[in-house]
């Protein structure tokens, strides 16, 4: 489970959840139903939503950078747990 490895359930719910349903191995979705409790339980201060930032400021990559104001408005609204972390078991095809 990576989200440097592009094959990984990770990278393809990245790229197509808003797009269509993902299958997730059974592991991914205990790993992202987990880390959604803990979101809540520490009102979001553990997000799982947060690499979109992660990767626009190269955090464990050589290419670190600061971005602009904008930049960082623009993907802040591509995180939030409490929005994109929604699981409606019958909408998931987990194998």
């Amino acid at each position: 489970m990576s989200f440097h490895i592009n094959s990984s359930d990770v990278v393809r719910l990245n790229l197509e959840v808003r797009q269509a349903q993902v299958l997730l191995s059974k592991e991914t979705f205990e790993v992202i139903k987990k880390a959604k409790d803990y979101s809540e339980l520490c009102n979001g201060a553990f997000d799982i939503t947060i690499a979109p930032l992660v990767k626009l400021l190269g955090i464990f990559s050589k290419n670190q950078r600061v971005a602009s104001k904008n930049e960082i408005e623009n993907i802040l609204s591509l995180t939030n747990y409490i929005v994109y972390i929604i699981f409606i078991p019958h909408l998931y095809n987990i194998y």
